[in-house]
């Protein structure tokens, strides 16, 4: 499985990808992930074969659709089940994806639409991950207000055919971060929960409304609370 970071503080794009609306699932296609840089201001990105200090040796290029700076906020996954993961970009003014399945710049050639669950704009979360287990990563949204997941099983517009639920653990909006991850080795995606201020995780096996079945439990490494973020992924390849 890959390996993604999920930061949920709903800031705006200029933020790091750590801290940007944005949270992917694992894509299932296998194989070994290596790391990467994005630089907001440059809307650049600098990607890496290895999981080494060096030089940039799988992409180093920007992709933008807009003329400003800082405005988007990046994603990488398989688009297309070709097993390797390829950049986009999502703009939230317009909540607008924008995919690629080449790793340089270019046209928008994996999907270029619209995905909004509300009429305000900016008000969502988007993410990746294969909800079905096809071998394909496809997108949705997170609506915090309401603590909502929107899932589709094809990177185009329409309705939320992967999922539509309401997952919480508390009564309070606002106050979790959606993670999302394999969590049970089956080739799909489903989704979670992880409360701040707990420092604690709900995680699913299905993307419905439901118990904490996959996992109910407090991960932490200081005393402090709040002062951590969640991550998921296959570390150990098994």
């Amino acid at each position: 499985m890959r390996v993604r970071l999920h930061g949920f503080l709903f800031l705006s794009a200029a933020a790091v990808l750590m801290a940007s609306p944005s949270w992917a699932g694992p894509p299932a296609g296998g194989g070994s992930d290596t790391i990467g840089s994005y630089v907001p201001t440059l809307e650049r990105f600098y990607l890496r074969n290895s999981n080494t200090t060096g030089a940039s040796d799988a992409g180093n290029f920007k992709y933008s659709v807009t003329a400003a700076a800082a405005d988007e906020i990046p994603l990488t996954c398989d688009w297309n089940n070709d097993g390797i993961d390829t950049v986009g970009t999502y703009l939230p003014a317009l909540e607008r994806f924008f995919l690629r399945n080449s790793n340089s710049t270019g046209a928008a050639d994996a999907g270029n639409f619209k995905y909004s669950v509300t009429a305000a704009v900016s008000d969502e979360a988007t993410g990746v991950g294969d909800w079905n287990g096809d071998v394909t990563d496809t997108i949705g949204a997170y609506l915090p207000a309401t603590e909502r997941f929107f899932l589709r099983n094809s990177n185009t517009t329409g309705a939320a055919d992967a999922g539509n639920f309401k997952y919480s653990v508390t009564a309070a909006p606002n106050d979790e971060r959606p993670v999302l991850g394999d969590w049970n080795a089956d080739g799909s995606t489903t989704i979670g929960a992880y409360l701040s201020a707990t420092e604690r995780f709900y995680l699913r096996d299905s993307n419905t409304t439901g118990a904490a079945d996959a996992g109910n439990f407090k991960y932490s490494v200081t005393a402090a609370p709040d002062d951590e973020r969640p991550v998921t992924g296959d570390w150990d390849g098994l």
